[in-house]
């Protein structure tokens, strides 16, 4: 768990605010007095500004005139501007500095906002960057009279950290990159430690935890006393709760770094808050499972934060604060986890004990959910010839292999009587065609959706159909009036399915699938169309990868046909020579559903393909 802390630096003419982050593992930034190893940011140098020294002081300075001033008048050399380029620069220099110097300031500077600064045949050219650079930032450098810049970075990196960088730090100088703010606060910084005592000294920050800072730096401060080393400086930085050691010898950090580590010990027994920043699920259901596990070991009190507005947090960034925040004592009941649904944080105020196993049990739970990728293919089947028995029976006949389910493994719960059945084949590609050998088969909807474990998914391709509830006719204005009310039905196809993934690798389908439309209404006269539908709600079981057939839902349309002598319609004749045909086409709504479980990216790659395969055959029969 990491926490922002802020703390107030005073020294020699400097009152600077310090930010870092406090981990859970003590990572103290230390830099030795020592020169070397700093990262230089290469520039080629122009001869023809050797010697020469010059002051840059830019502040929302166009780039345009920026470019002018600096290369007509402070340098004095050959230059062109893109004109496509815009946005304004702010570079200092803080001081006299050489005009090569001068030079990467700029180039960095134009950086920031997506120009650089390019030097072919003499002439340099002010033109925009491939790829962009670094939006609203600034560009300052600080030139350094007594300390080296390695050891300045260990008492700035915890004041810019997340708010500036450091892009270039050689010899007597650090350019850093960062807001208007951060850098003025760093420019007070290092006027304070940039004096001659410090002028060979390595440099500690060591954030805290449990331990007040000023407590534990006179702690620190007699252990030095104690083994003869009293010329160490110990600071105490008590808004970020830290410990600043400035050292004439580097050994002499590590031997603060290892002491600090066992002062810095919370009490066992007092209760502390801390935050836990959720990753994977949501707060308030990490909440309810902690209520639920330890709640019969250790009394638990859950609150789950409702009125925050959507998108604020409750909860200051960070991951403890110390028990003065707390605002309790080691004396009350219970530990207490209160969700904060805002910033999807859990802030839970127990012991250092306590929260150990809360946090355990925190990282098992907040782990990524699971999916479900469920193709699914609705086919309607003529029957007649060879299937005039059904889907079920012709596949069967033909030798596909099947496993049919039953109540214990995936048999289907229909919401309404009938003969709809599940059974299992190779894949929805093999039914498809060995059904279109020996019949016609038409292709009504080819759903597919990812789902996570649990939730409920819904496709819904088709129209929204107005129907009439209710009729009123009003006659008392003279004038017949009459008001109706509509509501509006779905109709189309329309899939919900709901997966529940089991530990033996098989897929729990709750299916909800409806295929309807509208036919003119034959059996009553009300002003209102008839829905057509055919539905069926299943629970079945199915092993990861594998299609399992929804089938049985029949149905039957009659069509009469009248035959005679011409001429003949309508007459004594057409009775006698007349003839009446009635035929009846029985069509079979068939259900293909197969689910692959996604546990990770690399299967979510692994479906991504396979559909982008089948996006590229044409499907050889017609789509409604």
């Amino acid at each position: 768990m990491g926490a922002q802390s802020y703390a107030r630096t005073s020294g020699p003419g400097v009152d600077v605010i310090e930010t870092g982050e406090i981990g859970g593992d003590r990572r103290a930034i230390i830099e030795n007095g020592a020169s070397g190893g700093a990262a230089n940011v290469t520039v080629s140098r122009d001869p023809a500004l050797e010697g020469k020294e010059v002051t840059l002081n830019f502040v929302d300075t166009d780039i345009r005139e920026f470019a002018r001033v600096l290369f007509s008048e402070v340098l004095q050399v050959p230059y062109l501007i893109d004109p496509n380029i815009a946005g304004t620069v702010t570079v200092r220099s803080g001081g006299r500095i050489d005009a090569n110097r001068a030079l990467v300031l700029a180039k960095q500077a134009l950086e920031t906002v997506g120009s650089t600064i390019r030097v072919s045949d003499g002439v340099y050219r002010v033109t925009g960057l491939a790829s962009g650079g670094y939006d609203a930032a600034n560009v300052r450098s600080f030139e350094l009279n007594f300390i080296d810049a390695d050891a300045a970075q260990g008492a700035l990196q915890g004041l810019i950290q997340g708010r500036a960088e450091i892009i270039s730090s050689s010899g007597n100088s650090i350019t850093m990159r960062g807001d208007t703010e951060t850098l003025s606060l760093v420019a007070s910084m290092i006027s304070a430690i940039d004096v001659d005592r410090f002028r060979t000294a390595s440099f500690g920050l060591f954030p805290l935890r449990y331990g007040a800072a000023t407590e534990v730096a006179e702690e620190l401060r007699s252990l030095y006393l104690g083994v003869g080393a009293s010329n160490q400086t110990i600071i105490p930085i008590d808004r970020i709760n830290a410990v600043l050691v400035i050292a004439s010898k580097a050994e002499n950090l590590q031997f603060a770094q290892k002491w600090l580590d066992r002062l810095d010990q919370g009490p066992q027994n007092q209760r502390l808050v801390h935050v836990y920043q959720v990753k994977n699920r949501e707060a308030d259901e990490l909440a309810k499972l902690l209520d639920g596990i330890f709640k019969e070991s250790m009394p638990v009190e859950t609150t789950i934060v409702a009125d925050a507005a959507e998108g604020q947090s409750l909860t200051a960034p960070g991951a403890f604060l110390g028990p003065e925040a707390s605002g309790g004592s080691s004396g009350s009941d219970g530990i207490k986890v209160t969700a904060d649904p805002g910033a999807n944080k859990l802030v839970i105020w127990a012991t250092k004990k306590e929260y150990s196993l809360i946090d355990q049990a925190l990282r098992r739970l907040d782990t990524p959910l699971s999916q479900v990728y469920v193709e699914t293919t609705i086919a309607e089947v003529r029957l007649g010839g060879e299937l005039r028995h059904g889907v079920r029976w012709f596949l069967e006949a033909g030798g596909l292999s099947a496993g049919y389910s039953d109540a214990n493994n995936g048999a289907v719960a229909p919401s309404f009587p009938g003969f709809n059945f599940a059974f299992q084949v190779p894949q929805a590609e093999l039914v498809i065609s060995a059904l279109e050998s020996h019949t016609n088969v038409r292709i009504v909807s080819t759903p597919q959706l990812t789902v996570v474990d649990r939730e409920t998914a819904t496709i819904q391709v088709g129209d929204q159909v107005p129907i009439i509830t209710k009729s009123v006719q009003d006659a008392t204005s003279g004038r017949p009036v009459i008001a109706s009310d509509v509501t509006f039905r779905d109709t189309g196809v329309i899939l919900k399915v709901t997966p529940q993934i089991r530990s033996s690798g098989e897929v729990l389908l709750e299916i909800a699938q409806e295929v309807s439309r509208v036919v003119p209404t034959t059996s009553s006269q009300i002003d209102s169309p008839t829905i057509s539908q055919r539905k069926v709600e299943s629970t079945v079981l199915v092993p990861d990868g594998t299609a399992i057939v929804l089938a049985g839902l029949m149905s039957s349309n009659g069509e009469e046909s009248q035959g005679g002598l011409p001429g003949t319609k309508g007459t004594l004749l057409e009775s006698i020579f007349g003839s009446k045909k009635e035929a009846v086409s029985r069509t079979e709504l068939i259900i293909i559903i197969r689910p692959m479980i996604i546990k990770d990216r690399s299967d979510l790659r692994d479906v991504a393909a396979e559909v982008a395969n089948k996006m590229q055959d044409v499907m050889r029969v017609p789509v409604e």
